[in-house]
């Protein structure tokens, strides 16, 4: 495993003096109202902010990856620069389930972060293309995460929603589009779920799948149920029991974390023996993949309802219950006068 550090210095070297801003002090910045980010500036947080983590997967693979620490206030800003929970289920449910169709697969992982854990596995199985996209100071960290653990993965800059920048990433990785588009914990803003989901579909080739590991966000159903079947894609909750188990998951965090298989309509949806599928393909509860049914204050709200086989784009109002007593069933109108009375019964007489 190389160093990291080694590898930020060997990059800046190499950079340094032709003319990046982000690696060469003598070269002009731009500034336009508040100081404009840079590659640099992200990569010297993590230089100077960071900790290096020591990432398990499975009982084979160990990756050390530096990123800003959870419980730094500097995430608060700079979301890309820790690993989620998310993104370590996902990464271990590819080393899990995907690790024979891996070498087949052309892979994108969006909004990736400098950490980029599911593309790092995927790379480590042998998976002959993996992009990662996000932010361009993002992925300058990605790519020497990368390199410090002797793995290698293509970052290019993606810009949600911009057909433009979605052409540029196929033409350039993957004419095609690829097999497998990867997610985690991208759901949390809901302006912006039309714009991926169009990147979604621009990007995934004929029969392409994507799998999203995503707490359960009220926003998370809208996305599923609304902004996915609009662009011709509908998605499944997939059981994962077997991922949990291997990777030691509390209840609460079983409770709380899902993935989807997402597909487009017209290609069908995954066959039961399918790559990712484990000891059984779907979740069995019907009703927890409606991700925005969440318990909460008493109120009307519009979810996507979810029946038969798929998901419908449709919305119906329905009740979110707060934390409320159950009422208690009715009683038994076949009762006796006496037990309607509200006077006390007599006495027993004495024996």
């Amino acid at each position: 495993m190389a160093c990291w550090r080694g590898v930020c210095k060997a990059c800046r070297s190499r950079w340094q003096g032709q003319g990046h801003s982000q690696f060469d002090d003598n070269a002009p910045v731009e500034l336009s109202g508040r100081e404009e980010k840079t590659h640099i500036e992200l990569l010297e947080l993590c230089e100077q902010h960071g900790v290096d983590r020591l990432v398990q997967i499975g009982t084979s693979l160990e990756l050390r990856l530096r990123l800003l620490p959870l419980q730094s206030p500097l995430v608060v800003e700079r979301k890309g620069a820790a690993l989620w929970p998310c993104s370590e289920l996902l990464a271990h449910f590819v080393a899990r389930r995907l690790s024979a169709a891996c070498p087949c697969l052309s892979i994108l992982e969006l909004a990736c972060g400098v950490a980029a854990l599911p593309s790092l596995v995927a790379s480590s199985l042998g998976s002959g293309l993996v992009v990662v996209a996000d932010d361009a100071e993002v992925t300058t960290v990605t790519s020497m995460n990368a390199q410090a653990n002797n793995l290698h993965v293509f970052p290019v800059a993606l810009e949600w929603g911009d057909a433009a920048s979605a052409a540029d990433v196929i033409q350039a990785k993957k004419p095609s589009g690829f097999d497998l588009l990867l997610a985690a914990d991208v759901l949390y803003d809901a302006g912006q779920h039309k714009a991926l989901a169009k990147s979604l579909d621009s990007l995934a080739g004929r029969g392409a799948r994507a799998l999203f590991a995503e707490r359960r966000w009220l926003t998370a159903g809208a996305f599923f149920g609304e902004a996915l079947p609009a662009v011709g894609w509908t998605a499944r909750r997939l059981s994962i029991c077997d991922v949990f188990d291997a990777m030691g998951s509390t209840v609460g965090f079983r409770e709380s974390h899902d993935i989807w298989a997402c597909w487009r309509e017209a290609d069908g949806a995954p066959a039961p023996d399918c790559p990712m599928a484990g000891s059984a393909l779907w979740a069995k509860s019907r009703e927890e993949e409606d991700a925005s049914m969440r318990s909460g204050p008493r109120r009307v709200v519009e979810v996507p309802r979810l029946l038969g086989l798929g998901l419908l784009a449709a919305t119906a109002p329905v009740w979110q219950e707060a934390d409320e007593p159950r009422q208690a069933p009715p009683e038994d109108d076949s009762t006796d006068e006496d037990e309607d009375s509200d006077e006390e019964p007599p006495d027993a007489p004495p024996e």
